[in-house]
């Protein structure tokens, strides 16, 4: 396992979504990002944890945290084009051509091979209630062997 290499793959296809203006591996805080900027998406790593069942080899449990923040000042708000890269960020974590075995909607990517799976595990998002801006914590979690 190459922790970079499966990084740098999932950032890959996160920063690849259609209409995302500006990305990083850098975290910027919500409030650090210029109007014009949005909508972004920063990928930051959270924690890893080792799983290693007696008589069975070692997996890692790696979490994953996608910052997205979005800017409407209009009177349809900043939920609208949030949710659909919430949604995005889900179909580029379905398996695809560069996958093993093919691609399928039902199935998770396995990063070109890196990882067993990756898949979105929870959303916390505050949806534009308190004004013309959006944000979203996206926590994906990677399984992949040690």
């Amino acid at each position: 396992m190459n922790r970079e290499t499966i990084t740098q793959a999932l950032a890959d296809r996160l920063f690849a979504i259609d209409g995302i203006r500006t990305t990083g591996r850098k975290p910027k805080a919500w409030d650090q990002v210029s109007p014009s900027d949005c909508p972004c998406l920063f990928l930051g790593v959270g924690s890893s944890h080792s799983m290693n069942p007696v008589g069975h080899f070692q997996m890692w449990r790696m979490e994953f945290l996608a910052y997205v923040y979005t800017h409407d000042g209009s009177q349809v708000g900043p939920s609208t084009e949030l949710n659909g890269i919430i949604d995005a960020i889900d179909v580029a974590l379905q398996r695809g051509p560069d996958d093993p075995n093919g691609m399928g909607v039902e199935t998770q990517t396995t990063l070109g091979g890196l990882a067993h799976a990756a898949n979105v595990e929870s959303v916390v998002t505050d949806e534009g209630s308190f004004g013309d801006r959006a944000v979203a914590m996206v926590t994906i979690q990677v399984l992949a062997a040690g």
